[in-house]
């Protein structure tokens, strides 16, 4: 009597499982046979993007973009709501990329994301004394920048950082005398951090200094090496670079000062933008997603 319920039970069991299966079978039958899963099927391609790995060559990176494939169950079942098929109405997975900048603080960061139409401008704070004037420019253009700090900035000057960050703009840590250690890099970040309450995730060299790339990357800090380091044309050396995801260096001169009004103006007519150096960085294919 036992065994038979016993078996009674597992024959529910099994057909209760064999339903299920059954059931979905059709459905995805079902649905397989929509004009609107056809549809999808059919365009899926057109607007998955692949993902772009970060390209390193020797000790140098420039950063990958995301890629997006698109989600066939979720974008039916929005576009089955509506009753018609509707390409605006695609659901998207994010595809991230297989070798990221994220995993890689022991390369030279030598260029920004080059799918963008996008270039930013970092300035060597070393000469304080046309600082405001610049910060003017900037603000006036609605550009913001990254500047690079010293740590060895005099405390009188601090208020001239304060200006920069109450103008939108970033800081990058240029150690102390120019010199970086863990102990130096500590320091300058800890001066910033009485400024903003940003993360300060960036060391600059202008040649391979294999020492600074492995001091700040034992802190998570990535190190910039500019392609286009200008100190006295630089409107002359950004027109002959303008390129995706460039990261003009400029120092904080007589020359730039004269200049960088016509610079802005020059790359925006052009069709590029000005993001900030975290921005152009960035892999995230688009916030939408």
């Amino acid at each position: 009597m036992k065994r038979k319920s016993y078996l009674t039970i597992v024959g529910i069991c099994l057909l209760t499982i064999f339903s299920f299966y059954y059931t979905n079978k059709i459905i995805e039958f079902s649905k397989s046979k929509d004009l609107i899963m056809i549809e999808i099927m059919n365009n899926k391609d057109n607007y998955n993007k692949i993902s772009i790995d970060a390209l390193i060559n020797n000790n140098y990176i420039t950063p990958g973009s995301e890629g997006l494939e698109v989600d066939i169950d979720k974008s039916y079942n929005k576009m089955k709501k509506l009753g018609k098929y509707n390409e605006n109405l695609y659901v998207y997975n994010i595809v991230k990329p297989t070798i990221s900048i994220k995993d890689n603080y022991d390369k030279f960061v030598i260029n920004g994301n080059i799918t963008k139409k996008e270039v930013s401008l970092v300035f060597k704070a070393e000469d304080l004394k046309n600082i405001e004037n610049i910060n003017k420019i900037l603000f006036n253009n609605n550009v913001s920048a990254t500047f690079f700090i010293d740590g060895s900035i005099k405390d009188d000057d601090i208020n001239i950082l304060k200006i920069l960050d109450e103008s939108n703009n970033y800081f990058g840590n240029l150690g102390y005398n120019k010199k970086y250690s863990i102990k130096t890099i500590k320091y300058t970040n800890a001066l910033l951090d009485r400024i903003d309450d940003d993360n300060h995730n960036y060391c600059y060299v202008e040649k391979d200094d294999i020492n600074v790339l492995k001091t700040c990357s034992e802190v998570k800090m990535y190190t910039i090496k500019p392609m286009v380091v200008s100190n006295i044309f630089p409107f002359t050396y950004i027109k002959q670079n303008l390129e995706n995801g460039k990261i003009f260096s400029l120092d904080t001169n007589s020359y730039t000062l004269k200049q960088l009004d016509l610079i802005i103006k020059y790359v925006r007519q052009k069709g590029y933008d000005f993001v900030t150096l975290e921005e152009i960085l960035n892999e995230k294919i688009n916030d939408k997603y």
